[in-house]
């Protein structure tokens, strides 16, 4: 990865940084690790004395050799035994994990060791940076020190242990270093107990073995039982992308596409060849008096036709037959179902594989409220439907699994809304600028409004004068539109329209865009020329 930038005078670096994140941040939208996946591992030193290498990897003997990606380890004496245990933190699950070390147990409880916590009086009070000398009767010393954060992210006891080993000889003293230099002796130590050490007091005191700690068991987490169906309701009214379909009945040719209607409506992707999708088309059959009583529309759309094999056996028209599907159907666009992808990587962290059946519950001005993979219920529709008219409010909250109280701000629907289209900018810039107008129509302060629109106005221009380049005039034309929609009063977007329904004959449309640009700037010589070219075209 780029190194951090020095400064933001740094053009270079900043692009750099920002381009290495945003490639990390791809990889673990789609589930991979950071920087993969890192077992926790045990290594025995084997000292001088031992052939072959210094340090042997005793990871599965030790207990450590779990498939587990991890991230931290925390040592703190946990049960009080007097050996060391470990607190492991993993990116993937279990999340942590507990390694109790069973050294004194095996042992035989023969292991002499003492624990020290320090605590400062004059230092700061856990006494971070204090340096401890243990001198043993037989004049060996041993030495550590207390740290704040030991390891990426983890912190582990500021109790100081020391391991004295089989047969050790007795604790004569004990020295500590006080942060800012000062030396204290401390004596009365206890083997194979605790002590606290406090400043200035010059004894330790031991602390009473604690009571009570039951014996912990390896065990497996309790798994709920799978479910047929994941549901994920939306924490904001999302408007759908830009939605076109062959509708069932029509000619191969003709495009269909959805718009806002008057009733909520469940957009159903299925497959011919699915029998999950069979059995919710069968379900949905069952339920259609219900559901329209409940004034719930619905449409099935089959994604057969984009795939590799596409749908040479018509298996998606069979379904819908032999379940007698009473509601409309039709194909999806290839375009359609990639933004619909698209949108499913803006929303979740770790979009799931685009599998069918796949639900969406829209309202009736065709924004996302829920989300079904896998067969939806009657029930659970009957009860979402409520939510197509909640408040941006409610769905925040019903969006969160658990009940609780928001500490931070939360996301506005505006900003939602633009956070979507970032996703969009590099595959699909119109649909992009469709989710920034959005933002911008959302916006409470009239400020943020305005910026958003320039941006989208920017954008219509940029993708108008790139369409016409690559001469396709009806994309250009629908961008220049769309940018003088939001400001009529562009001069230079106005000439370029009427040069561009210029050239496809519409020359009364042209004459009215050339005269706005004259009459935005008077000396506009560019919109000059081409208003006399249009009149001698005229006249001819």
């Amino acid at each position: 990865m780029a190194p951090s930038p020095t400064g933001n005078t740094d053009t270079k670096g900043v692009q750099d940084y920002g381009a290495a994140w945003s490639a990390i941040m791809k990889l673990a939208r789609a589930g991979t690790s950071w920087s993969g996946r890192e077992r926790n591992c045990a290594f025995l030193n084997c000292g001088n004395s031992a052939p072959g290498p210094r340090f042997a990897n005793v990871s599965s003997v030790a207990g450590f050799d779990y498939p587990d990606d991890g991230r931290a380890l925390a040592l703190v004496d946990w049960d009080k035994d007097g050996d060391l245990d470990v607190w492991a933190r993993n990116r993937t699950a279990p999340r942590l994990r507990l390694l109790r070390n069973n050294t004194s147990r095996a042992s035989s409880g023969q292991g002499n060791w003492i624990g020290l916590r320090l605590e400062g009086s004059r230092s700061n009070r856990d006494a971070i940076g204090a340096r401890v000398t243990v001198t043993l009767e037989g004049g060996t010393r041993l030495h550590e020190t207390v740290r704040a954060g030991s390891g990426f992210l983890s912190q582990s006891t500021k109790e100081i242990h020391f391991g004295l080993g089989v047969n050790a000889a007795a604790v004569h003293s004990v020295t500590v270093r006080w942060p800012g230099g000062r030396k204290e002796s401390f004596r009365g130590f206890l083997s194979r107990r605790h002590h606290l050490l406090v400043e200035g007091t010059g004894r330790a005191k031991p602390v009473p073995v604690r009571k009570g700690v039951r014996e912990m068991v390896s065990t497996l987490p309790d798994l709920p039982p799978t479910a047929g169906a994941a549901q994920v309701i939306l924490p904001g009214r999302i408007p759908l992308p830009t939605l076109d379909y062959f509708p069932s009945g029509s000619s191969a040719d003709k495009i269909a596409r959805l718009e806002p209607g008057s009733n909520p409506l469940l957009l159903l992707l299925f497959s011919g060849g699915c029998d999950t999708c069979r059995e919710e088309l069968s379900d949905l059959t069952r339920a259609a008096e219900t559901l329209r009583a409940e004034k719930l529309d619905v449409l099935a759309l089959s994604l057969d036709s984009i795939t590799l094999e596409g749908d040479s056996g018509n298996l998606a028209s069979l379904l819908v037959e032999t379940t007698k599907f009473p509601f409309p159907t039709g194909r999806i666009t290839a375009r359609s179902a990639d933004r619909i992808r698209q949108l499913a990587y803006s929303l979740f962290d770790y979009p799931p594989p685009f599998s069918v059946p796949l639900g969406l519950l829209l309202d009736s001005g065709r924004n996302i409220v829920s989300v079904y993979r896998g067969p939806v219920t009657l029930k659970t529709l009957q009860h979402d439907l409520r939510f197509t008219s909640a408040g941006f409010n409610e769905l925040r909250d019903l969006a969160i699994p658990f009940p609780g109280r928001w500490f931070t701000k939360s996301i506005t629907p505006s900003e939602l809304s633009e956070f979507v289209s970032k996703y969009f900018q590099s595959t699909d810039q119109a649909e992009c600028l469709r989710y920034l107008e959005h933002a911008a129509n959302l916006a409470q302060l009239p400020s943020r409004a305005d910026g958003l629109r320039q941006r989208v106005v920017a954008g219509h221009v940029a993708l108008a004068r790139k369409n016409s380049r690559d001469r396709k005039p009806g994309e250009a034309i629908f961008h220049f539109e769309n940018a003088l929609r939001l400001s009529p009063d562009l001069g230079s977007a106005h000439n370029d329209l009427g040069a561009l329904l210029a050239n496809e004959g519409k020359l009364d449309r042209a004459a009215i865009h050339f005269q706005r640009a004259l009459e935005l700037d008077p000396e506009a010589e560019l919109a000059k020329r081409n208003l006399e070219l249009l009149e001698k075209l005229r006249e001819e």
